[in-house]
């Protein structure tokens, strides 16, 4: 019978996806034919019967081999509301940003553009000539770090309107001197990642007041790997992986698995158990994404590198290559470290040495 060892390498030569690591390409359909084609099969616990096959001698050379999953993490961040809408009329435009920083348009109602402050407290009434209150103050601070203002007061004074008018007339919008309900939002923290809820508003939509179009990031994203179940079969909890994001990569490892209908859920989480993204998670759009991610099935191996189908497998258990010396052979058994299409990582043998192969 076939050792446990043996029965873990056939496993390995079977498995759906593997990649070599730094330049080997992935492919174990076409290993696994080439291999099993022209291997010894065992016929009886005493002997090894020979196929008759094709033998050339193979350089060992040296190099690096590993197996990686590469697949896809579904990432969610939970929103919440900023500021309903104040405006009447048509959603004329969207802003194409994620990010906004302070006196950015965020969407434009007609022609009134709708912009971001930073603020705390709602914007609850006009700001116009003998406004007054802590409001007030606010809008003004915001214009002042703008540059409107010279010094930002708690009321809406003849100053002011004037300052405000100039700025107007400058922006190419109508100089009134003065902000209707709705046409600013102010927001705790700024620059700040914002969403416009295009369920609630999109550009063309007919705006009555009250909508709520303007929302932002709610606590941590989590990140998800939804696996089919083959694939589910190859990976365990505890498994690292490497989540890519544009120019980011982020190591994480994976959770226990949760049952769905078509296959498993596997959570993903960095190392310490937070998001994998750390500090960078404003870098993620607010709406659900996949990102690209890497599962480290086996670990690069470094070493001797040969064609699989040099191994021999000996009745005991034993895994063997020939080696080519002075015009003979010598088997030699190794021990196999990593597996990738057709290639194998293994101690015994030295680069530069020949091995017979199957072709």
């Amino acid at each position: 019978m076939p050792t446990a060892r043996l029965i873990h390498l056939r496993k390995c030569f079977m498995a759906v996806s593997w990649r070599a690591v730094g330049g080997v390409a992935l492919g174990i359909g076409a290993m696994a034919a080439s291999f099993w084609a022209g291997r010894a099969t065992l016929s009886t616990p005493d002997e090894v019967a020979q196929q008759p096959v094709d033998q050339v001698g193979v350089e060992v050379r040296s190099g690096e081999l590993g197996r990686v999953l590469t697949l896809s993490t579904k990432v969610t961040r939970a929103t919440q509301p900023v500021a309903a809408n104040r405006l009447v009329g048509t959603l004329t435009s969207i802003a194409d940003s994620r990010e906004f920083a302070e006196g950015a348009t965020v969407y434009t109602v007609g022609a009134t553009p709708v912009r971001v402050i930073q603020g705390a407290g709602a914007q609850w009434r006009a700001m116009s000539a003998g406004t007054s209150g802590p409001d007030v103050l606010v809008v003004q601070e915001a214009l002042a770090r703008l540059g409107v203002l010279d010094s930002p007061k708690d009321v809406w004074d003849a100053t002011t309107v004037a300052q405000v008018k100039a700025w107007q007339q400058a922006q190419g919008q109508p100089a009134t001197g003065e902000f209707t309900l709705g046409e600013l939002i102010a927001v705790p923290q700024l620059p700040a990642q914002l969403l416009v809820d295009q369920e609630n508003g999109w550009p063309g939509a007919e705006l009555g007041g009250g909508e709520v179009l303007l929302r932002r990031a709610a606590g941590e994203p989590t990140f998800v790997m939804e696996l089919t179940r083959s694939q589910g079969a190859q990976v365990a909890a505890g498994t690292a992986v490497k989540v890519r994001h544009g120019a980011h990569s982020w190591a994480g490892v994976l959770g226990e698995a949760s049952g769905r209908d078509d296959g498993v859920a596997m959570p993903v989480t960095a190392p310490d158990g937070g998001p994998p993204c750390a500090m960078e998670c404003a870098t993620l759009p607010l709406n659900e994404s996949s990102l690209l991610t890497e599962v480290v099935i086996a670990p690069p191996e470094q070493g001797p590198i040969v064609p699989v189908s040099a191994l021999s497998y000996q009745p005991d258990g034993r895994i063997t290559v020939e080696v080519l010396v002075d015009g003979g052979t010598q088997r030699r058994e190794v021990n196999v470290r990593a597996v990738a299409d057709g290639q194998a990582v293994v101690d015994g043998v030295s680069p530069g040495e020949r091995v017979r192969a199957v072709v």
